[in-house]
């Protein structure tokens, strides 16, 4: 492969705070021992994010702004692929601390191992009191407990390592997946890592998780609430739903939804005694077990919208991630 470089994004929207904690993460790690730049991609933010950005201009190098007026992740997302110079790009959550070591060994990892998407775990830090029925568990993102290659491991966008050539063949980021100004939008990652499993045959994958690259990810207070927490599995399992159907992979069938629905209320109140049963009582998760129903429903309220677009003569739009044209085609050709 030709010499490695590093195009560190970060998409922000109206959070200043959590930005200037990020950056000050990043300006006290080593840096890697390659080429590498920092660049921040504003989405029309309304607060002091590009005082905040001027700030650290002036203590990390490397570091640039980018401002654009959609305020959608997506589309900040392949804005930073676009005007990235890297060859790697490193996708971080502006609400995301890096440890000191972060960036060196990433780049160890990837000169190593060359591959095509790379991820590592991702734990939670808090800056509001944890109520005591939310769990940490319920917020550390761990797919594997060796480093190596994985054919079905899953990676997270506030951890999320891709070779830029990559991202262009896969179609980018997806917008109608990606978070749109303060709505909970959720799955633009999960679309891209999916469509490289989906198009690239498995002898060929080179999907890589690394234990040694640890990202920490503020728990939004939000988060913290029981119905929000229900609320994001649901939404979840919606947007994964849609993606397979806009993979052209196979969804509930009919007679399987009808079954599903009919067991939802009983699938419940089994996982809930199952909880109940166990004999020591910090060992009954009663949030997971009820998150787990919310996500079947997610899981049917998409199916059921691709089951009413079908009747209505309307044929569900495949994603323009994925079908040429569009602004996503311009951004391709300049990878």
């Amino acid at each position: 492969m030709s010499a490695l470089s590093l195009s560190v994004v970060i998409c922000t929207f109206n959070r200043a705070r959590l930005l200037r904690i990020c950056l000050e993460s990043l300006s006290r790690a080593e840096p890697p021992p390659c080429d590498w730049e920092i660049v921040v991609v504003d989405n029309n933010s309304e607060d002091e994010t590009g005082q905040v950005v001027q700030e650290y201009q002036q203590k990390t190098t490397g570091l640039r702004l980018e401002r654009i007026s959609d305020r959608n992740l997506s589309v900040a997302r392949n804005h930073g692929c676009q005007c990235a110079r890297g060859n790697y790009l490193v996708y971080l959550d502006d609400d995301a601390k890096v440890p000191p070591d972060y960036f060196r060994n990433v780049a160890a990892c990837l000169l190593t191992n060359t591959p095509d998407l790379m991820g590592g775990p991702v734990y939670p830090y808090y800056t509001t009191p944890r109520p005591g029925w939310f769990r940490d568990a319920y917020e550390i993102k761990k797919f594997a407990e060796v480093s190596g290659f994985y054919l079905h491991t899953r990676l997270t966008g506030a951890n999320f390592i891709i070779r830029k050539a990559v991202l262009g063949q896969v179609g980018f980021f997806d917008p109608a997946r990606g978070m749109q100004g303060y709505k909970y939008v959720i799955g633009d990652e999960r679309k891209v890592l999916d469509t490289y499993r989906h198009i690239v045959p498995e002898e060929s994958q080179r999907i890589y998780y690394a234990l040694e690259c640890p990202v920490f990810h503020h728990v939004d207070p939000r988060k913290l609430r029981f119905h929000y927490f229900l609320y994001r599995f649901y939404v979840s399992a919606f947007s994964n739903t849609m993606i397979r159907f806009e993979l052209g992979l196979p969804y509930l069938s009919p007679a399987e939804f009808l079954k599903e629905i009919l067991w939802l209320p009983r699938n419940l109140l089994t996982a809930l005694w199952r909880e109940r049963a166990k004999d020591d009582p910090a060992q009954r998760d009663y949030p997971l077990a009820v998150s787990r129903s919310a996500a079947k429903l997610g899981n049917l309220a998409g199916t059921l919208l691709l089951y009413l677009r079908r009747i209505r003569g309307k044929s569900p739009q495949k994603s323009q991630s994925i079908v040429a044209g569009g602004s996503l085609t311009n951004i391709a050709k300049n990878v």
